[in-house]
């Protein structure tokens, strides 16, 4: 029993074989019959055909008596048959019509159907041969044998190209390499462009070949199976696929996508239900369509409750172009205005606050990048059309930049200014987050004079809309005094950061933003020469910043790191290697192995075992070190610089604890902005040098500098939480995010 999808070539493997068996060299087939299975009157009909042909019955016999009498010949005779039964939709189709199992002469059966129903394979008694796609290199031989026309040497790259385009399935390659023969002017280069062209149809690009036995188009052939699966599901099957259909089904989207509330509340509506779509359903749908081959549903690789849905480029392209009969001209642009938002807040819905699991987080990012593509493609913008959905697009750079796609994200972020400027206006807060986050991704790839430049202009517009001492100027303020720092004027971010400071105590700005602020005047006198005072300032700092965050924050962890590095520059490595082995647990438990903050601590840890004559630990540190960092970076390792110097790709910067997650969320939530909103909304900070005294029981916070202290009375009295919903697109309420300089640990 052959199965898989429409086009990979069930039939012609039936028909292959078929020719193999009439041709054998003992005498062959005596009697083969082909039967086009798809409904149960076309295989009755087909075998009372057989039954009057073989003679078995007179011709007036009625057809189900026909039928029966020639499956009791098959039983019985001793002549040689293959009976082909081909395109078999269920198992009920043919029930009480299978060929018998035991015979009295040498009989075979070949089935073939787009089917992996375990009904099926029990019903008829022969086991599932799967077939799917070509491998490139079948691909490539098909392409050659295939095409009539000359083909140089050196065209097998346009040719893996193209087979690639294709998604390696063989009744595509066929058909485009008829498609070229026909069309003898157009290089297959320019044909390669005419499939990227989304404004051009299957239809038009891979047609039916005029004149051959498969006249359907291969949307055509996906839409029985859709059709099919449309019956089994009360009209769920097309709305889910529709879904899928702008994802990316090649890298896998996550299965509980499809059984989110936004998915959920898609199917009610599409399908216009007579109740609203449970989790039951949505599972059901799922399973349906991957039983007809329209979707592999399967386990992820390593985790067995990991679902993926995977789906074939082209049948994404049939559900995304099909026009039902008798509709509107604007059909498709019409669903396109509609499925593309829908489909963006189902991907917010499961995207976690933390970028904990890699693999699930990079199959995340795939999606939403298939969405921002088919966002560009025509005139409207549904993503920008939406209150909320475009949001989906600042989550996709951030969490690139996070796993270490730092140049991606620069550019992802570099062209969302622009869109947010068009589609949302130059005030919009949202256009004023993504240049903040410009700045950053500048601030990442080492061009810390351009996100100087950004934060400049950013400045400027703050000050005109918020005023100069507003939470909002703020944070600008504050990021802009740190990559001046970066750009090598210390000094000059100190006393900035000082000026921040001092506006923040004065106006009763939040705990979180005044030790975000500490934390970065620490980090900045550190690398102003005084490593025993920051050592000493960031001592004092940790315990309350775990006080007010949690131990597991990432701000914590990311002050812990740096008392380690300043502690290690004022001479004293052996604590420091101390310091980061208790350190890395945590961070690992956290953060993941495979997270870029726990590989600079693994590399931090390395580099002061070495100072610390450790240097066996230290050679296998980097050795187990190297093969990570290049594989989560996708980057090759830097070259070994001195130890003072900091490196732009180990930059590592604080977060902000998980937020409580609602549907959809506005600004997307940023893995990388450490402090939490408060009620005033003044963000998150880089950090300071400051000391802490018990005095007569009570702690307090002293600024390092002279002026005024901040005493624990007065930070008690702003309670920093979570808001309970994310930040709503209001002038008034929308923090740009402060990012606390972490220095790369040198080699």
């Amino acid at each position: 029993m052959i199965t898989g999808t429409g086009g990979v070539g069930k039939t012609c493997l039936a028909a292959d074989y078929c020719r193999s068996a009439a041709d054998e060299a003992n005498g062959g087939v005596d009697v083969l019959i082909w039967v086009t299975a798809n409904t149960t009157p076309a295989v009755t009909g087909a075998y009372a055909q057989a039954s009057r042909e073989l003679e078995l019955v007179p011709s007036s016999e009625n057809t189900a008596s026909a039928a029966e009498q020639f499956l009791n010949w098959l039983r019985l005779t001793d002549r040689s048959w293959l009976i082909v039964l081909d395109d078999v939709h269920s198992a009920g189709v043919l029930e009480g019509l299978w060929p018998p199992r035991r015979t009295a002469g040498r009989g075979r059966v070949i089935v073939t159907t787009r089917s992996r129903e375990s009904d099926l394979a029990a019903a008829s008694g022969h086991p599932f041969l799967s077939v799917g796609v070509f491998t490139p290199e079948e691909s490539l031989t098909h392409l050659r044998y295939t095409l009539q026309r000359a083909v140089p040497a050196g065209a097998d790259a346009e040719l893996a190209g193209l087979a690639d385009d294709l998604g390696h399935l063989p009744l595509a390659l066929s058909r485009a390499a008829a498609y070229l023969d026909y069309n003898a002017s157009c290089s297959i280069a320019r044909y390669r462009r005419l499939l990227a062209d989304r404004r051009l149809t299957l239809e038009r690009l891979i047609p039916a070949v005029r004149g051959s036995a498969a006249t359907n188009s291969l949307a055509a052939l996906w839409d029985i199976s859709v059709e099919q699966a449309n019956q089994h599901t009360g009209m769920l099957a097309r709305p889910m696929l529709e879904l899928a259909a702008v994802l990316d089904g090649a890298t896998g989207i996550p299965a509980p996508l499809f059984t989110s509330d936004t998915a959920r509340n898609w199917l009610t509506e599409r399908s216009k239900a007579d109740r609203p779509v449970d989790e039951f359903d949505a599972e059901h749908t799922l399973a349906t369509l991957d039983r007809l081959h329209l979707i592999d549903h399967t386990p992820g690789e390593g985790c067995d409750d990991a679902w993926l849905v995977r789906m074939h480029q082209l049948i994404q392209r049939a559900v995304h172009e099909h026009v039902p009969p008798g509709s509107s001209p604007d059909i498709r642009s019409q669903r396109r205005n509609a499925v593309l938002p829908a489909a963006a807040h189902a991907l917010l819905d499961i995207w976690p606050d933390t970028g904990h699991d890699q693999d699930h987080a990079q199959r995340l990012r795939a999606s939403a990048r298939s969405l921002a593509i088919h966002d560009q493609v025509g005139e409207s913008h549904p993503l920008w059309q939406d209150d909320t959905a475009y949001t989906l697009l600042f989550r996709l750079g951030t969490s690139a930049g996070e796993s270490g796609d730092i140049a991606w994200a620069r550019a992802h972020f570099d062209a969302l200014c622009s869109l947010a400027h068009q589609h949302l206006g130059a005030d919009h807060p949202h256009a004023l987050f993504a240049r903040s986050e410009l700045s950053r991704w500048q601030s990442r790839t080492g061009d810390h004079a351009g996100a100087v430049r950004t934060l400049e202009r950013l400045e400027a517009d703050h000050i005109q809309l918020f005023g100069y001492e507003a939470p909002e100027t703020l944070v600008t303020r504050h990021n802009l005094a740190v990559e001046r720092g970066e750009a090598g004027d210390v000094g000059g971010a100190i006393t900035a950061l000082k000026e921040v400071l001092a506006v923040r105590q004065r106006n009763g700005a939040s705990r979180g933003a005044i030790l975000a602020t500490l934390h970065n005047l620490c980090y900045w006198m550190g690398v102003a020469g005084d490593a025993a005072e920051a050592a000493s300032a960031y001592r004092r700092l940790i315990p309350l910043m775990g006080e007010e965050f949690g131990a597991d924050a990432d701000g914590t962890l990311t002050a812990r790191h740096n008392l380690a590095r300043w502690l290690g520059e004022s001479g004293n490595a052996a604590e420091a290697v101390s310091l980061l082995e208790a350190l890395l647990p945590d961070q690992t438990r956290a953060l993941g192995p495979r997270h870029l903050r726990t590989l600079i601590t693994r590399q931090s840890l390395a580099r002061w075992q070495g100072s610390a004559g450790e240097t066996d630990k230290a050679i296998a540190g980097y050795q187990a070190l190297i093969p990570d960092m290049r594989e989560v970076l996708a980057l090759t390792i830097p070259s070994c610089s001195h130890p003072g110097t900091t490196s732009p790709i180990c930059r590592q910067e604080a977060i902000r604890p998980p937020q409580a997650k609602t549907s959809p969320p506005s600004l997307p939530t940023e893995p990388e902005s450490w402090a939490p909103t408060t009620a005033t909304h003044s963000a998150p900070d880089r950090a300071t040098p400051c000391v802490w005294a018990g005095q007569k029981g009570r702690r307090k916070l002293y600024k390092r500098w002279k002026t005024s202290s901040v005493t624990s009375d007065t930070i008690s009295r702003q309670k920093i939480q979570a808001p309970s919903a994310p930040v709503t697109a209001s002038p008034s309420c929308v923090a740009m995010q402060e990012h606390p300089r972490q220095p790369s640990p040198s080699f």
